[in-house]
């Protein structure tokens, strides 16, 4: 029964739900334009959609990383030889001769001979030939003349190289610093000056031999050197000579501290020897023997040596007999950036012989009699720096001051004369050698520039000032500023170019006036010369040189004029070359 009262609720519920259906569906018919719109619709298309999500769920991962395993081989390529041509040996040339001829009848010759490229020895020779002939207005004759032959030769070893070499050099000089037409005048105007009256001439012999090894600085071997020198001298006088002999002796090794550091122990051991003889009396015979130990440590960019020389004098019949001598042998470098910066200092002393060839060379109007002593150098003290700005240009500078007894200086001789018929006559046209005590302060400065083979630039600057004693009122004939400029410049390999001039200013010389002595400012020394050279080959060229040409009346000693405006021209050749096999 209840199971058929259920059926009958559902089948009316159903029934009630149909009808209830039908009466909701009707049609709405409205008279009017309608547009459905939504408000900011724009503004609601770009933002975005946020679901807040009040649940957050995580899947749990694991995972395993297998290293990966390559398997491969290694197989070079062959790599073919490069094609190397023969090394590029610049050819060599047994002999070589510079020819030339100028104004005031100069001629000049230089030739040198020479053996071929050799491992095992080399020898050769050189011949120099210079001369003017020519006459300057109103002097006495002024010709002069050079001439040095010179034989050389060493023979090499496996570690060590002998060598030798000797020559003869002969020197004409005249003494024309005066004018005879002012001296002589009408009294003696009859009187003719020859040359072979105030000619002075100089003939020099030498030879030489040395014994050393031939390690490089960089391997560190026990360095050493052996040295014997003789060296003889005479002029025109018959009984005036001068023997002069050295020996020396130098040894040092490095030894290694640890890396980069190394400790130089060594030293130097020398004797001088020299005899003077004068036309008509003796000098003293006089022996100077040296010992200068040191030891230096260098240690990177820094270097430091200690040391002393000790010298011994030995004049036996003078009165300065044996006389001992000690200086200080001290000298320190800084690299402050390698091989571009540094700055050295020194302090250093030493004693020497004056040599008669040594005053020859820087003035050879000379008296027929010399005083010759010792030059003893108490002390110098040495401050300097070295620049390399870049490969091409390099700079130095330096300031010294030195401490001299005995330091010689030229003055005229006013007892030299010249006899004409039982007549003295004053020429005052040589000079002699006055040794005083001075002090020498000297500021250096110097400039290299070059650009490959093109250009060549160099330029030197020194200052001197002389502190002299009470007995010497000046540094007689001694210039206070010295200049040098060189210049090289060459234009495709073909034409080289060169200029270079030398300044000497602020020089004095004694004036004489009614038996006083007074100081008097001597003109400026100026001298330009201009070169040039036509590279024919590179055995041949041919090339002219202008000397002075700014056409000056240039003094170095008082009234010692020069020749002004000098032309010299002339070729070069280079001959019997090392022979050149060609392949067939």
């Amino acid at each position: 029964m209840k199971q058929y009262i259920g059926k009958i609720f559902t089948l009316a519920f159903i029934l009630w739900n149909v009808n209830a259906g039908a009466q909701s569906q009707y049609d709405v018919i409205v008279n009017s334009t309608f547009s459905p719109t939504i408000s900011d619709a724009q503004t609601k298309i770009t933002q975005q959609a946020i679901i807040n999500d009040t649940i957050k769920t995580t899947k749990p991962t694991t995972y395993q990383v297998m290293p990966p395993v390559y398997n491969y081989q290694f197989q070079p390529e062959p790599i073919n030889a490069p094609k190397v041509g023969r090394d590029k040996i610049s050819r060599l040339y047994r002999n070589y001769i510079k020819f030339g001829v100028g104004n005031y009848w100069t001629p000049y010759l230089d030739l040198a001979v020479n053996s071929l490229r050799s491992t095992r020895y080399s020898v050769g020779a050189k011949v120099y030939h210079h001369s003017s002939w020519g006459k300057i207005k109103t002097y006495a004759p002024a010709s002069y003349s050079d001439t040095k032959i010179d034989l050389f030769g060493e023979k090499y070893f496996k570690n060590y190289m002998l060598s030798g070499d000797m020559g003869y050099s002969h020197q004409l000089v005249h003494c024309y610093g005066f004018q005879p037409d002012s001296i002589f005048g009408e009294k003696y105007e009859d009187v003719k000056i020859k040359g072979k009256d105030i000619a002075r001439q100089y003939h020099n012999a030498y030879a030489q031999v040395a014994f050393h090894n031939t390690a490089k600085p960089s391997d560190h071997k026990f360095n050493q050197y052996y040295g014997v020198l003789y060296d003889f001298l005479t002029d025109n006088n018959k009984h005036t000579y001068e023997h002069f002999l050295n020996v020396n002796i130098l040894m040092n090794k490095d030894i290694a501290l640890k890396k980069s550091a190394y400790l130089n122990v060594g030293g130097k051991i020398g004797m001088d020897y020299q005899h003077n003889r004068w036309q008509n009396t003796h000098l003293n015979d006089s022996w100077v023997v040296q010992a200068d130990p040191h030891v230096a440590l260098k240690y990177k960019e820094y270097y430091l040596k200690l040391g002393f020389d000790l010298a011994v004098s030995i004049e036996p019949k003078s009165k300065n007999g044996v006389q001992l001598h000690l200086y200080p042998d001290v000298e320190a470098h800084l690299a402050i950036v390698p091989n571009i910066f540094s700055i050295y200092a020194k302090i250093d002393g030493g004693i020497q012989q004056q040599r008669y060839w040594q005053a020859i060379q820087e003035n050879p109007y000379l008296s027929d009699e010399l005083s010759l002593g010792m030059i003893n150098r108490q002390a110098r003290f040495y401050l300097g720096l070295q620049t390399a700005i870049s490969r091409s240009l390099t700079i130095g500078a330096g300031v010294s001051y030195a401490m001299y007894k005995g330091l010689p200086f030229f003055m005229p001789d006013t007892n030299h004369t010249f006899t004409y018929q039982d007549t003295t006559i004053q020429l005052a046209n040589t000079y002699t050698l006055i040794n005083d005590s001075s002090h020498v302060l000297n500021a250096h400065f110097d400039l290299n520039y070059h650009y490959k083979d093109m250009l060549q630039l160099g330029f030197n600057f020194d200052y001197y000032h002389y502190f002299t004693s009470e007995n010497l009122l000046c540094a007689w004939y001694k210039p206070e500023i010295v200049a040098q400029f060189d210049a090289q410049y060459t234009l495709l390999n073909k034409f080289v170019f060169k200029l270079d001039f030398y300044i000497n200013a602020l020089a004095y010389r004694p004036e004489f006036i009614n038996g006083n002595m007074k100081k008097q400012a001597m003109n400026p020394f100026f001298d330009f010369d201009f070169g040039f050279e036509y590279l024919w080959s590179k055995r041949f060229s041919i090339f002219a040189d202008l000397n002075n040409f700014a056409c000056l009346r240039n003094r170095l000693y008082y009234d010692y004029p020069t020749h002004r405006i000098n032309v010299l021209v002339g070729v070069k050749y280079a001959f019997g070359g090392e022979s050149v096999t060609k392949k067939k």
